[in-house]
């Protein structure tokens, strides 16, 4: 095999993996955030949602108490390496939950405390890749 030939399957290999990686990295901090919030009817969980280049900007009428219907759509709709992936959650009360508002809910609840996750959630899915 030619050195040319290694190079460009050692390229395509690393490209593969680092795909992979990233995709499973997002899906899983997403699929936590989804987990993370809290339910009462479901409407929160099911409201959010993933789009490639600009965020979403309406709200859902999805209820989903299992978190099922957002993790399903986050896998659906997340972009590739090099592509921009939002994921938000546009119900007007969505910020104020992440903020500690309520009962049960304490700040920093849902994003906040998966993005400070990130780096294990990264390490992990590389352990994966290997």
């Amino acid at each position: 095999m030619s050195f040319q030939l290694e190079l460009k399957k050692f390229a395509d290999n690393y490209e593969n993996r680092l795909d992979t990686v990233n995709r499973a990295t997002m899906l899983s901090l997403f699929s936590a955030i989804i987990l993370d919030t809290p339910v009462k009817t479901g409407r929160l969980r099911g409201n959010w949602q993933t789009t490639i280049g600009s965020p979403a900007t309406g709200t859902l009428g999805t209820k989903s108490k299992s978190g099922n219907v957002s993790i399903k759509r986050a896998k659906q709709n997340a972009g590739e390496v090099g592509e921009t992936t939002y994921f938000t959650n546009n119900l007007p009360y969505a910020a104020r939950i992440e903020d500690g508002y309520g009962k049960n809910n304490k700040a920093g609840g849902m994003v906040a405390l998966n993005v400070l996750r990130y780096r294990r959630i990264l390490k992990q899915e590389l352990r994966n890749a290997s």
